[in-house]
């Protein structure tokens, strides 16, 4: 039986008219707790909106749903770019949607994609350790399926039993690089996390943690404001202001190349060498991460193969009419530059 708005408004306990304006977005007036009632309930039911529905009835969609967190960050273009790319020699059309972080945005995008029918959903989510969003965002990738969109997560990830992911082993990688650094002679790794929790943050801040407690290092974690490096100053003025400096010391922002660079600069700003005094490493191997002085060391991710082979996922399910449960984790490199050095090889080790 087809879901109504009228049954939505019983188990919300509102209005028809509050429900209808709350689905089309036309809830200026409307306080955020009603509002959140109402969504609740629309995602629990699996709503889907007529409109679109009868349009596409018995017709065979080539529409296809990339949901991604930020569109500023340089991470995401390559991505994109993979996935829309395959998409198109197949003959797909691609919706780019960018959530800003947002899961009301998710969840508005989720509700447009399903009454237009839409074949499948590439789902880069928040993925925020709240455990409210989470939840909400889990219930937006079922709902998906239920209503018979095939859907993968891309990059970002829950683990769903019956959804796949499209992405590395953060903690994996983040252990491994840390094991790199220690190997080249760096006594004292300080990662760099940010103020926003991610689930795959905290993955690699694990990865990270281990490797330097098996090795008997203390493990140093400085939280920096990613969006706008507002408090970076204040994070690394240990680094100039100590008049001993550290020997063998580097820094791995594990969130980003632009936080990596962030870092580079601001120390250099202040009179330290990098990497004679300090050595600093970045996430993701975006392309400005090589033309910048001096370039930077990096973890690079397969960011293109990423997006080509969350099509082929999406395409599978959708040309077999099954579900892939399969997760599909890809090799990270570690890309040495400029701004690290091997200390043991400098030192005849």
């Amino acid at each position: 039986m087809r879901v109504t708005i009228k049954d939505i408004a019983e188990m919300a306990g509102v209005s028809t008219a509050t429900v209808s304006m709350v689905i089309n977005a036309k809830d200026g007036k409307i306080s955020e707790a009603t509002r959140g009632r109402v969504m609740k309930v629309v995602n629990e039911l699996g709503y889907r909106p007529a409109a679109y529905a009868r349009q596409m009835k018995g017709k065979n969609s080539r529409i296809l749903g990339l949901i991604i967190p930020d569109l500023r960050n340089h991470f995401y273009p390559e991505l994109t770019s993979g996935f829309s790319d395959k998409a198109e020699k197949e003959k797909y059309q691609v919706l780019l949607l960018n959530s800003r972080n947002k899961i009301e945005s998710e969840e508005q995008f989720v509700r447009t994609l399903i009454s237009m029918s839409v074949s499948g959903i590439a789902f880069c989510g928040v993925n925020a350790a709240d455990i409210e969003i989470s939840n909400r965002e889990c219930n937006l990738m079922r709902t998906l399926q239920k209503n018979g969109i095939a859907v993968v997560q891309l990059d970002r990830y829950y683990k769903l039993p019956d959804c796949c992911y499209i992405g590395i082993d953060n903690y994996q990688t983040a252990y491994d690089m840390t094991l790199i650094l220690l190997e080249k002679g760096y006594k004292k790794i300080v990662a760099i996390g940010d103020m926003v929790k991610t689930s795959i943050l905290e993955d690699r801040i694990r990865g990270y943690i281990d490797a330097m407690h098996e090795n008997g290092i203390l493990p140093s974690v400085l939280q920096v404001d990613h969006k706008r490096f507002s408090n970076l100053e204040e994070v690394l003025r240990i680094f100039w202001e100590n008049p001993e400096k550290e020997q063998n010391v580097a820094i791995f922002d594990v969130i980003s190349d632009i936080g990596a660079i962030e870092c580079l600069k601001k120390l250099q700003e202040h009179g330290v060498k990098i990497p004679e005094d300090i050595g600093v490493i970045g996430f993701d191997d975006i392309y400005v991460a090589s033309k910048i002085t001096p370039s930077l060391t990096t973890v690079s991710q397969p960011k293109y193969e990423m997006g080509e082979i969350a099509f082929d996922a999406l395409h599978e399910m959708i040309r077999m009419h099954t579900i892939t449960a399969e997760n599909i984790i890809l090799p990270c490199k570690y890309i040495e530059r400029e701004s690290t050095r091997n200390i043991r090889k400098c030192e005849g080790k």
